[in-house]
């Protein structure tokens, strides 16, 4: 059942599975972001809760305390005092004391009225009403309040008529036969001031007294009450959940140090949720958003990329003929594509095995067999005669067309590629022969060499034609050989010998680095003596590296060049290999060669010694330039240096990172990383790409290569990864690159 739920599509199946896991992390993500967002929100509203109460403390209790001096300084002015102490009636006082409470009540606005009390005349002075007697005073119980209301110490508590609007203070605390000063506050004004309103009007503040009763601020008397009881009178401070007026509230509140009044701040639950449910809509609405982009991309991707193997799979159904195959129909995509790869192969091998069976390939083995052991049977000269004009009497020449670098050739191309590129390079060979009236036949041995038995005519000479067929072969597959022939023999004589000595003469190039067509000749003036005092050369090398003696090193270079060539290509590869890895142990730089078989490989890049010895020149004169420096850099110059010079020597192998650029200085790769960038304005990984588009931008203007050739020799793995990283340092696409730079100023 779940085996047809899923489709068979290869870029089907990717495109879902990548479906759910992205929009499985999105929707992980949208829900941890929302906890996280609801939590900051709850914190940041209590915290504006918190500092909101301390700063209506703060407000409170300074400016309750201003008025309290303030009454202070009216009750010991003095002719507030001569009025409220006098024994009679005196025009004159009540005069002054109306000029004097004036100018007082003039610059403090939060006093509503001030009352004088005489208790020695039991009269009443009223800022607003003047001067009355104890009975004629309207406002009984606010009489009793200021002439028996008696207090600890001085506080403010509600007008007992007017509680709702006016705040007293009686002072002194206690009544006294000096007089009494009633102070009347206006709670509007003080309220105002002390408990701003909020502008969304979510919260409520208000100040309730030891009783639970309101001071400031307009809760209800009910709500003031219950929320008093719930708060309690141990705390200082605290916070709870209420529920009243058909809701939930969260209450914060804290103690004043005046009168025992306690602050008040509410604020509805629900204010924090319907945030956290419009973020949360808000968050999900951008994340389906998202999410159908992503899907739309994915999709796309998986289709662009993925498609073609489903049309590979029904290309091989109907090639192979497995369209009406119900086992093959079941099977996914990359099983039949597997399958049908196989058969392809089983078909390819039949196909090489008839191949082989075939006249061509029969006389090509009989040709080889020839070289080889030299004579040739019946059957063998019989089809050789009948197919070519090798045995017709004439005298017939070999040459060897060597391919030169042969070990990165191979590294550059897999078994079969060589051998197409050695099948186009026979085909040359055969066109250029039979275009001078020349008739051949070419035999490809296997190796690094191909040879050419040729049927010159009577008057001809090979050298010309042999140098045509090395033009043409560099022209057409840029491949770079070394040719060399032998001198006219007879057809019916032992060719082994013969190979063996053109083989060798193949390989003068590489002893005196002359590119040229090799004759008999050139072997017999090629030869020098055996070399002498081969160690003693060598040590003299070693001592004048350690001495930084360039000009001794140099001649030591000569005397062991000029021993290399007069030996024969074998030995002097032999006598190389062992020079290199002499010197390089002795300077602790074998590492970097990876061993005996690593500095075989390195040798094989070289195409003459003449090459090798510039390279091992260049080489001693670094190791020489580190031997001076070396006292005067630190540990992470070293490092840096050696990572530059170890990417300039690797730059043209694709597979180097920079794991393996660590490895080989022994830090790891983070290290590396920021060793290189400490020294220099790019990464290693920038560096790395930098130094490859530097040496393809000369390639382009210094070969024809293509440019997909060149990306390859400058060690990029793909066209699309050349391409994009060198527009990006250049602005120009390589071909553009090459045609502007070959356009004339």
């Amino acid at each position: 059942m779940f085996d047809k739920l899923v489709p068979r599509s290869v870029y089907l199946r990717l495109f879902l599975l990548l479906s759910f896991i992205v929009t499985l992390t999105v929707l992980i993500f949208s829900y941890v972001l929302t906890r996280m967002f609801s939590q900051y929100a709850w914190e940041e509203i209590d915290e504006f809760a918190r500092h909101r109460i301390e700063q209506i403390d703060r407000n409170t209790e300074f400016t309750l305390k201003k008025l309290m001096l303030y009454g202070l300084r009216m009750y010991e002015d003095r002719a507030l005092k001569n009025w409220m102490t006098a024994n009679e009636d005196n025009a004159l006082l009540q005069h002054e004391a109306m000029t004097i409470l004036t100018d007082y009540l003039a610059v403090e606005p939060y006093i509503h009225s001030v009352y004088l009390v005489n208790m020695n005349t039991r009269r009443v002075f009223s800022s607003l009403e003047g001067v009355s007697d104890f009975e004629d005073f309207e406002d009984r119980e606010l009489m009793r309040a200021i002439t028996e209301g008696s207090h600890p110490v001085l506080k403010f508590e509600n007008d007992p008529a007017n509680h709702a609007s006016l705040l007293l203070l009686s002072i002194p605390a206690a009544p006294s036969n000096q007089g009494r000063l009633a102070m009347m506050i206006d709670k509007t004004k003080l309220r105002d001031f002390l408990l701003p309103p909020d502008d969304e009007k979510h919260s409520k503040i208000f100040i309730l007294d030891e009783s639970g009763r309101i001071i400031l601020g307009d809760a209800d008397e009910a709500v003031a009450g219950d929320i008093s009881a719930q708060a309690g009178r141990r705390e200082e401070a605290g916070l709870f959940r209420w529920e009243g007026e058909g809701r939930s509230w969260t209450v914060r509140h804290t103690a004043l140090n005046m009168g025992g009044w306690r602050i008040y701040h509410m604020l509805p639950a629900n204010i924090l949720k319907d945030r956290a449910e419009t973020f949360t809509r808000t968050l999900l609405a951008a994340t389906a958003a998202m999410l159908v982009v992503l899907v739309a991309a994915i999709f796309w991707g998986s289709r662009k990329n993925f498609k073609p193997f489903s049309e590979l799979t029904a290309l091989l159904q109907q090639k192979l003929g497995l369209q009406g195959n119900d086992k093959i129909a079941k099977l996914p995509e990359f099983r039949v594509i597997e399958s049908g790869v196989l058969q392809l192969l089983d078909k390819m091998d039949q196909l090489h095995i008839s191949l082989k069976n075939s006249q061509q390939m029969v006389l090509e083995e009989h040709l080889r067999q020839w070289l080889l052991s030299g004579r040739l049977h019946d059957g063998a000269s019989q089809m050789i005669r009948q197919h070519t004009r090798l045995l017709d009497g004439r005298p017939l020449q070999l040459a060897i067309i060597r391919i030169e670098k042969y070990l990165s050739f191979a590294e550059q191309y897999d078994f079969a590629s060589r051998k197409l590129l050695k099948y186009a390079m026979e085909n040359i060979c055969r066109e250029v022969l039979e275009s001078a009236d020349w008739h051949g036949e070419c035999v490809d041995l296997g190796s690094d060499h191909l040879a050419l038995l040729i049927v010159p005519p009577p008057s001809g000479d090979p050298v010309g034609v042999l140098e045509e067929v090395k033009l043409q072969i560099l022209r057409w597959l840029q491949i770079p050989t070394t040719i060399a022939v032998s001198n006219p023999v007879e057809p019916r004589e032992n060719l082994s010998p013969l190979y063996k000595k053109v083989l060798e003469l193949s390989t003068l190039r590489f002893i005196n680095g002359v590119d040229k067509i090799y004759t008999v000749d050139d072997l017999e003036t090629g030869r020098n003596a055996e070399p002498a005092q081969w160690d003693q050369h060598v040590k003299q090398l070693i001592q004048a590296v350690r001495l930084r003696n360039k000009a001794a090193m140099e001649s030591c270079l000569q005397a062991i060049s000029g021993q290399l060539h007069g030996l024969s290509y074998p030995e002097c590869k032999l006598q190389l290999t062992h020079l290199v890895y002499q010197l390089m142990r002795t300077f602790k730089r074998l590492s970097e060669l990876q061993g005996m078989n690593g500095i075989q490989h390195d040798l094989e890049r070289f195409s003459s010694l003449q090459e090798i010895m510039r390279w091992l020149r260049n080489e001693l004169n670094e190791i020489i330039r580190d031997l001076g420096k070396k006292h005067k850099s630190n540990r992470k110059e070293e490092l840096y240096r050696e990572m530059v010079e170890y990417v300039q020597r690797q730059i043209f192998d694709p597979m180097l990172t920079v794991e393996e650029l660590a490895e080989h200085v022994s830090v790891s790769s983070d290290y590396a990383r920021k060793i290189f960038k400490d020294f220099n304005d790019l990464s290693l990984s920038e560096y790395i790409i930098f130094e490859r588009v530097r040496h393809a931008k000369r390639m382009l203007l210094e070969t024809a290569l293509p440019a997909m050739e060149v990306a390859e020799r400058c060690g990029f793995q793909s066209k699309s990864h050349f391409y994009t990283a060198f527009k990006k340092l250049t602005g120009l696409t390589p071909n553009q690159y090459r045609q502007h730079r070959e356009e004339p100023e």
